[in-house]
């Protein structure tokens, strides 16, 4: 199917890890290489004599433990390394994305995951960028402006965000809600962003100026819950949909 070239002395020993997908390979000279068997790319090298300061190891194998999960390297002695399986930068993560974004003007998807968001070039299916540490506790929320040229996020704690889609950068921060949001919407026509929490409030912010954003209206929706939002672009209508059905 492939073959996979890198190492530069005799392959010691091959492992196949399930999950993620991945093939490790140890050569005689101690080097470490971690493949993508998806791709049949090499996304990481490491020199274990490096790591551990050690000569001679003379190493034999890999062993791999699974929880948590460790690889084992063995020869005249043994060579424990975590293998944190969120560290790989070219495959998606094992934690559930709560969304996908897409933007047409340069074929990228946003899939936002804990506090980041990686931009997917969608030509390659490859990450083209990492944006970290956009809020300040579990992205809720994650929505495009109009023209796809801002993203917009509410975290767990009612924070929300509008961020370029290019580099990441926060343009503004909205006034928060008090507990988690579970949608943000813009409305080009009238110039607003709404947004929706789980505390049954509907928050409607002014978009006028790039660094701008008054809080205009809320509409407390009483004791219905709140489970979904959207927004009529025609007729300027905020549709809700509540967890009674």
């Amino acid at each position: 199917m492939h073959s996979l070239t890198g190492h530069s002395a005799p392959i010691v020993n091959l492992k196949f890890v399930s999950n993620p997908t991945h093939i490790v390979s140890l050569d005689q000279d101690m080097n470490l290489k971690v493949w993508d068997s998806r791709k049949f790319k090499c996304n990481d090298t490491m020199n274990i004599d490096e790591f551990e300061e050690k000569k001679n190891f003379s190493p034999n194998g890999i062993c791999l433990l699974q929880k948590p999960p460790k690889l084992v390297i063995y020869g005249k002695g043994l060579n424990f390394l975590e293998y944190d399986k969120h560290s790989n930068l070219t495959s998606a993560d094992e934690n559930v994305s709560i969304c996908a974004e897409f933007i047409p003007s340069n074929l990228t998807l946003l899939t936002p995951v804990g506090n980041k968001v990686k931009v997917w070039n969608l030509l390659t299916g490859e990450i083209k960028k990492i944006f970290s540490n956009l809020t300040k506790s579990e992205i809720s929320t994650c929505n495009l402006d109009a023209n796809s040229k801002r993203f917009m996020l509410g975290d767990l704690e009612g924070n929300m965000g509008v961020y370029n889609v290019n580099n990441g950068a926060l343009l503004k921060s909205l006034q928060r809600h008090n507990s988690e949001v579970i949608s943000m919407i813009h409305s080009e026509k009238l110039e607003v962003i709404i947004s929706a929490s789980i505390d049954n409030e509907i928050n409607v912010h002014r978009d006028h100026e790039l660094g701008e954003s008054e809080l205009l209206k809320t509409i407390d929706i009483g004791h219905f819950n709140i489970n979904y939002i959207t927004f009529s672009q025609d007729t300027l209508k905020i549709i809700v949909g509540f967890s009674n059905g």
